[in-house]
């Protein structure tokens, strides 16, 4: 706890991320979006250290709070956090970020129906997931491309996922 009780903030931003994301694994996602909204907080006023890192600190924890807000099926929230993450990405060149935000926007368009788009984004955020070897994503978006085709009501396809 010596980082959440640092003078200086930039130290607290650690500390308070291993916090949030541990609340998000246990479900505790209100305790998790306060300590989300913290680490925002403290970056946002201070991204002059190391630009590339901080916007990148940024984009991530707005993809986790838009993760969060999918997983209560607040779409609009949810909507509105990826779209700043997403800002974020392409406009610093955080192309890593990418399989989250394709993933989150897959399950936003799953949610409301809209399989089309939610199926391009799962497809996408699957196929980068793949490419970089990491397979929580690329799971997760699977899981979503079966839903999709069992939506649409193609078995054989959704057998495949």
């Amino acid at each position: 706890m010596l980082g959440v009780e640092s003078e200086d903030k930039r130290r607290q931003l650690s500390p308070l991320l291993n916090i949030a994301n541990s609340y998000t694994r246990q479900g505790e996602y209100a305790l998790a979006l306060e300590y989300y909204m913290q680490v925002l907080n403290i970056n946002e006023k201070d991204m002059t250290v190391d630009p590339f890192m901080d916007t990148h600190r940024q984009m991530m924890v707005l993809s986790n709070i838009a993760e969060i807000y999918l997983e209560l099926k607040n779409y609009d929230r949810s909507l509105y956090y990826v779209e700043l993450a997403d800002k974020i990405s392409e406009e610093n060149g955080h192309h890593d970020g990418k399989m989250q935000i394709y993933y989150i926007l897959g399950g936003i368009y799953l949610g409301i129906k809209a399989y089309d788009k939610a199926l391009d984004y799962q497809l996408k955020s699957a196929a980068m997931s793949h490419d970089i070897s990491y397979i929580t994503y690329e799971c997760y978006s699977m899981l979503d491309i079966a839903k999709i085709y069992i939506e649409q009501k193609e078995y054989s396809r959704s057998m495949e996922y």
